[in-house]
């Protein structure tokens, strides 16, 4: 078997024990992964446009208003205006939402910290390392399809402010 299929399989066999503890089922249960990410995003950004948040978290805006519909319904998010443009439909988090949150980063702490915990201060900074090294290729690897897909059909995507 070559490194990358023993790789593989190695990660796999284990994937359940890092994605899907015990930890996370109760909030597993609440809510989905993308409607956590969504969360996760307002918690850091206040007043976010729709256009804002279906481009960061790459859902198309029917998709993305869909999730925050379920959301709004959850009594996780509240719709607003902005303060600068009253035309302006901005996504904010209700005080439930970020007691959510709150407890998603808690748990998340807890469990990084027992994991980090057996690990040396050498080991933990390589580990640091390759986890930079692995999202910069992510990176890449978006950046080099969204080219991609540009030469193929001529179309850009234009940033709007």
């Amino acid at each position: 078997m070559n490194p990358s299929d023993e790789f593989l399989q190695f990660v796999t066999d284990n994937l359940k024990k890092i994605f899907f503890p015990e930890e996370w089922l109760e909030l597993d249960m609440k809510v989905s992964k993308t409607e956590l990410f969504a969360l996760l995003y307002l918690s850091r950004k206040e007043n976010t446009t729709m256009t804002e948040l279906a481009e960061t978290i790459g859902l198309p805006m029917s998709t993305a208003t869909g999730l925050m519909d379920r959301l709004v319904r959850q009594q996780y998010v509240r719709r607003g205006r902005s303060e600068e443009d009253r035309r302006i439909v901005v996504l904010v988090l209700t005080e439930a939402g970020q007691g959510l949150v709150d407890n998603f980063k808690k748990v998340m702490s807890e469990y990084f910290a027992m994991i980090m915990d057996d690990l040396t201060v050498e080991e933990h900074q390589l580990l640091m390392r390759i986890a930079l090294k692995v999202f910069r290729k992510l990176k890449q690897r978006k950046e080099s399809e969204e080219e991609q897909v540009v030469q193929e059909t001529g179309i850009k995507r234009i940033e709007i402010e």
